[in-house]
């Protein structure tokens, strides 16, 4: 068997050497507590005794020692190398220090010895994770899984490992088995059914997948007279990370489906999630509305406007539907009379940039990022980088 990491010479158990190589670094400064050295003057008198530098492995660890622990394990192995606990307990600190290799030796040496004991292929899985190749992780999972079918917990990490690495009809047919074994269901799971669905192109499916799992968020659908807001969430939602991820899947699948209602719908729950402006997403989405589409959105906003003037925000957003209008003059004038009122709104900024981008007045628009630039607004570097790389 390969001895790793010391050599014979290195296992010769005197109280000199101990000293010398570091298990007590300086007793004076109590570096190591009383019971290691109790442990140690042990060790010195019966070098043999295997559960001796077990125990005394298992305090240095406690006090993380994590070289000095492993050496302990490691003389435990020169002395029974068929110890299967030891080289599991050498793979775990050879771990903790980084030295993945090492450690995916040891484990594979205790299943030798000890093939029943299947949790060790999920510590060399762990291994291949914290060293960055999820490929042979997902093998040591599959090999698991093989031999322990009903573990939900470890397919459904399966699972993610298996969408990571963009294997999503793998992935879709894991999160569907781990589905299963449950009787209930996992909105979890459905969202990445419906995002595995998303890759896959079945964007129907998709749909169907993470309309449910908004359901599950007290959604309700709404058809205001020509407005843009059709969903509406419960409030204590908003900022929610996993709400605000599948709303942005959903928007992705109705862009996909062309369903430009559900567009509008995602984008403004999107912003009520995430107290943010939609403003940039109704930009980037232009090319997606007709022009009676937009005709309505003016229509709404003009109504709101004109019924809840204390609405400021409205003033911006038929600013914007002017501007996906094409009818830059009204734009840049209802943006300006907004902006009046709102000088710190760095969106409605970057909409009136872009009416002036268009029209060719670039002075305009450097004036505008000079004006951004003063607000120290973090939006300001990436809304402009496309404008100013034109100009």
């Amino acid at each position: 068997m390969p001895h790793i990491g010391y050599t014979s010479s290195q296992c010769i158990c005197t109280q000199n050497w101990l000293i010398r190589n570091g298990i007590i670094m300086n007793i004076q400064q109590c570096a190591i507590n009383d019971t290691c050295k109790n442990i140690i003057d042990k060790i010195c008198t019966n070098p043999s005794d295997t559960l001796l530098w077990k125990k005394l492995g298992y305090e240095l660890r406690a006090q993380g020692e994590y070289d000095k622990s492993r050496f302990c394990f490691m003389n435990v192995l020169k002395i029974n190398e068929k110890d299967a606990f030891s080289h599991r307990e050498a793979a775990r600190l050879s771990c903790l220090l980084g030295h993945y290799d090492q450690a995916v030796l040891h484990y594979e040496l205790s299943r030798t010895i000890d093939p029943n004991d299947t949790q060790v292929l999920l510590e060399i899985a762990k291994c291949y994770e914290l060293n960055r190749q999820p490929q042979k992780e997902i093998e040591y999972f599959e090999a698991y899984l093989a031999l322990n079918r009903f573990r939900s917990d470890v397919r459904s990490t399966l699972a993610d490992r298996l969408y990571q690495t963009e294997q999503y009809q793998k992935a879709l047919e894991c999160y569907s088995e781990v589905q299963s074994y449950l009787d209930y269901d996992d909105m979890g799971l459905t969202r990445m059914k419906g995002l595995c669905n998303y890759e896959l192109g079945n964007y129907e499916k998709s749909k169907e997948y993470l309309e449910e799992c908004l359901r599950e968020y007290g959604l309700y659908f709404l058809i205001p007279y020509n407005e843009s807001i059709f969903i509406q969430g419960k409030s204590e939602f908003i900022g929610n990370e996993c709400y605000v991820k599948l709303l942005e899947s959903y928007f992705k699948t109705a862009l996909k489906l062309k369903d430009y209602n559900l567009v509008r719908m995602a984008c403004a729950e999107l912003n009520y999630a995430t107290s943010n402006d939609e403003t940039i997403r109704w930009i980037e989405i232009q090319k997606y509305f007709t022009n009676l589409e937009i005709e309505a959105i003016i229509e709404g906003c003009q109504c709101t406007e004109k019924y809840m003037p204390e609405n400021g925000r409205m003033a911006k957003r038929l600013g914007v539907a002017y501007y996906l209008a094409k009818q830059y003059s009204l734009a840049k004038q209802t943006l300006e009379k907004y902006i009046d009122k709102n000088k710190q709104d760095a969106l409605a900024f970057y909409c009136l940039a872009k009416c002036y981008k268009i029209e060719g007045s670039n002075r305009e628009v450097l004036k505008i990022y000079a004006r951004l630039k003063s607000m120290d607004n973090k939006i300001n570097s990436e809304v402009f980088n496309n404008i100013l790389e034109e100009i």
